[in-house]
């Protein structure tokens, strides 16, 4: 991936420890991926780590404007926004409102179309920044998609264990 144009997924959980830390820990990888040629970044949109990735790459446009984001939806986002806070709703419309793309995949939500999008991520992706701590979860799914594409993986909770 050297000096090559390439891109990038996020997938975490939602409930988040430490999330200064993560933040700090996620953003050296992010910074260290784009000297490294990564250009495009997904997010799948969810509370917890999703948000806050997308947020680190939106602060870092100023710097690297080259860089792009894209909100993939896995269904209209008023499905997606009914379980959040006040707080996490105004995040989630402000990193819609900085995304250079946004990528709708369905029209209508049905059983499994956040597996769909996870799979988006992956497929889009020759490298996955992820917050894994649990086994049986959504990002755990997405992460084995990714080991099984052979796409490089940086778990931000080993990073700051």
């Amino acid at each position: 991936m050297k000096n090559k144009s390439f891109s990038v997924c996020f997938t975490g959980h939602r409930a988040i420890e430490n999330p200064a830390a993560i933040k700090e820990a996620t953003e050296c990888e992010v910074i260290r991926l784009i000297k490294k040629g990564a250009r495009i970044f997904y997010t799948g949109m969810a509370v917890g780590f999703d948000l806050l990735a997308s947020e680190i790459v939106i602060s870092l446009k100023a710097k690297y404007p080259d860089i792009q984001l894209y909100s993939v939806l896995p269904c209209p986002q008023e499905y997606q926004m009914k379980p959040m806070t006040s707080n996490e709703k105004l995040k989630y419309i402000y990193v819609l409102s900085k995304a250079d793309y946004i990528v709708t995949l369905s029209d209508v939500f049905y059983n499994g179309c956040f597996l769909v999008r996870n799979s988006f991520l992956v497929d889009s992706s020759q490298c996955c920044i992820c917050y894994l701590t649990k086994g049986r979860s959504g990002t755990a799914y997405t992460v084995r998609k990714a080991w099984e594409k052979n796409i490089e993986i940086i778990n931000i909770a080993d990073k700051i264990k």
